[in-house]
Formats: structure tokens, C-alpha cells, sequence
């Protein structure tokens, strides 16, 4: 797959949400890929300026495991194998499931390293949408406010408030995968899911830190 990284308008993605298709003048965002410097700056934007740098799934581990040892009681290193086993990418019972599940939202409740890194997480999934969109977008049709960078070459965030925040989020997600080479050279399909988490896309560390790999701690183990 070809990546284009000209940032002439004839270049560019031609962008409009599925479910805007249908209007008389529907939205065209002309959205562009970066170069490999331009998404680095991408990243180091969203670490540092945002506090939303990439939360690995190592991280979310050893997090976990050592709130489960300081806050599991008696149980705790059955606990830690549970989850250092689910992180592995084995299968656990639905039973397991349910108690990690469990554990996992204690933690996030009473263990502050754990707390943190999904909070990264919330302020990344929020971020990269708005972030993309502002380095990667070079023009649009049919907006009322007209486009505007700023002397950062960055699309001015005034302009930004005449596009509806889930048009402006579902943009901005393609813009992003976009980057990573997961958008053919045509019009796309609206969001889904994964598109407005971009956390979507960086080996697995994106994506929702919840319950999917590791073990839980029963709820009187925290009172």
C-alpha cells in the first residue's frame, strides 16, 4: 500500500463520515499521511504535552500484579498467577474472567499506580483523535469556519468549533490510521469503535485496560 505523504490538496484523503454521506453539501476533510519524523513529533506531542504517551501492556501488568501482592491478602500470589497467566494471551475460564474483572476495577479504585496508567490511557483514546486531525488535515468543504493554521503549522483549534465533536473525533480517527498505513486511498466507513481508541493501533498497548488480562482480588480483600 502506497503512503502519501505530499501535503498538496491533490494528494490528499478525501475524508466524509458514512453517516453524513447522504446531505446535500455533506463535510470533505482532505486529510494527508506524515513521514516517519511527523509521527514521532505525533507521539512526543501526546507524551508530553498531553500526559497521553503510550501505556504498554507490561506496564498494566506489572502494575497490577504488584497491587494485587500489596492489597490481595492470603490469596494474593494465586491471584498474580491468574494474572500474569491471562497476560500471557492464555485462555481463562469464564469464572476467572468474572473475578479479574472484579479485581481489576478494585485497583483502579485503591491502587494509585494502576489508577494512573488508565487514566494515560482515558487521555490518549480522548487525545489522538484531535491531535491527528490538527497535524494531518490540510483543508475541508462544506464547514462554516473557515481552516486556518497557526505558525505551527497546526490546524488553529478556533477553527476546530465549527465541526461537531463526533464528526471532528471520526476525522480525526482516520487521520490516525491514516498514518499507520490502514486507510486504502478512498473514502472511508464511519468510525467504529476502535477508530475513535486509536489507542487503536501501537502493538497491543492501546488497547482498553480493563479486565482482559489480569486477575482479581475478591472485594473484602480491599476493604
Amino acid at each position: 500500500m502506497t503512503i502519501v505523504t505530499s501535503t498538496a490538496a491533490s494528494a490528499a484523503l478525501r475524508y466524509t463520515p458514512e453517516w453524513l454521506k447522504q446531505e446535500e453539501k455533506p463535510p470533505v476533510f482532505l486529510l494527508r499521511a506524515g513521514n516517519v519524523l511527523e509521527r514521532e513529533l505525533m507521539e512526543a506531542e501526546l507524551a508530553s504535552e498531553h500526559l497521553a504517551g503510550t501505556v504498554w501492556p507490561w506496564e498494566l501488568e506489572e502494575a497490577c500484579v504488584a497491587g494485587l501482592r500489596e492489597l490481595g491478602g492470603e490469596g494474593s500470589e494465586e491471584l498474580i498467577l491468574l494474572a500474569q497467566t491471562a497476560h500471557s494471551g492464555e485462555t481463562i475460564s469464564d469464572r476467572d474472567q468474572a473475578v479479574m474483572s472484579e479485581a481489576l476495577a478494585l485497583l483502579a479504585l485503591h491502587w494509585p499506580p494502576y489508577k494512573l496508567l488508565l487514566a494515560q490511557q482515558q487521555r490518549r483514546s480522548q487525545m489522538i483523535p484531535i491531535v491527528a486531525f490538527r497535524r494531518f488535515c490540510i483543508g475541508w468543504e462544506n464547514i462554516a469556519t473557515p481552516f486556518k493554521r497557526g505558525i505551527d503549522k497546526l490546524v488553529e483549534l478556533d477553527s476546530l468549533a465549527g465541526i461537531p465533536s463526533t464528526t471532528l473525533r471520526a476525522a480525526g480517527a482516520q487521520a490516525w490510521r491514516l498514518q499507520h498505513g490502514a486507510v486504502e486511498r478512498k473514502n472511508s466507513d464511519a468510525p467504529s469503535k476502535s477508530a475513535d481508541d486509536p489507542g487503536t493501533s501501537n502493538s497491543g498497548a492501546d488497547t482498553p485496560a480493563d479486565g482482559s488480562s489480569t486477575d482479581s482480588i475478591t472485594p473484602k480483600t480491599l476493604d
